[in-house]
């Protein structure tokens, strides 16, 4: 009981963190490049955690099957992290020069 209290504070704490790390580094682009520029700090911010997937797990053939894909799990596939990189790579030059 008092280990799961424990970890669930634990996490709560890591997660609040990177919250707080999100926002400030959101702010901060977001003042460096204008208000208007917000919406690029949030495409750089995924592209930053697929392509940290992508080194964390690797490319592998298996990865890119439909059911994979569909599910969405950047966390253990590097694969899945590439094509949703790759996604989200068009959706932010298609909102840049529209």
């Amino acid at each position: 009981m008092k280990s799961n209290l424990l970890k669930f504070i634990k996490t709560l704490i890591t997660v609040l963190l990177i919250l707080f790390v999100f926002v400030g580094l959101f702010k901060f682009i977001s003042y460096i490049f204008n208000k208007q520029w917000g919406i690029h700090a949030i495409f750089i911010f995924s592209i930053v955690i697929n392509v940290f997937y992508i080194f964390k797990n690797g490319i592998r053939k298996c990865d890119f099957s439909w059911d994979k894909i569909k599910e969405g799990d950047i966390t253990n596939y590097g694969g899945v992290a590439f094509f949703w990189l790759i996604v989200m790579l068009c959706l932010w030059i298609l909102y840049f020069f529209i």
